[in-house]
């Protein structure tokens, strides 16, 4: 019962967290996390043992916008081909389907 109670509220933070308040604004930031090595400690029996985890890498960009009259900037994790294809001063608009610059082919 008390996992149950601990992985409960780790549920409802991850869901707070991957919430955000805009889903439009300007790009002031752009950057790449680059893949690295973290380790997790996991129990077996009366004892923790530090397993390694390799992260993927992740493509982010920083927007700046307003929620009423307050400034906000959040991150966004994007794909590589929306990484490319926003400079800081674009205006990013979530979920936004980019445009295929060579057209249909």
């Amino acid at each position: 019962m008390r996992y149950f109670k601990i992985l409960c509220v780790v549920l409802f933070a991850s869901l707070l967290i991957a919430c955000h308040q805009i889903s439009s604004g300007t790009v002031v930031d752009k950057y790449i996390d680059e893949p690295h090595t973290t380790f997790i400690p996991v129990m077996t029996g009366k004892s923790s043992v530090l397993v390694p985890t390799r992260t993927k890498r992740r493509y982010i960009l920083v927007i700046s916008g307003y929620v009423g009259n307050e400034h906000v900037e959040e991150t966004f994790e994007v794909t590589a081909e929306e990484y490319k294809h926003y400079e800081i001063g674009n205006t990013f608009i979530q979920d936004a389907v980019l445009e295929n610059k060579e057209g249909d082919e």
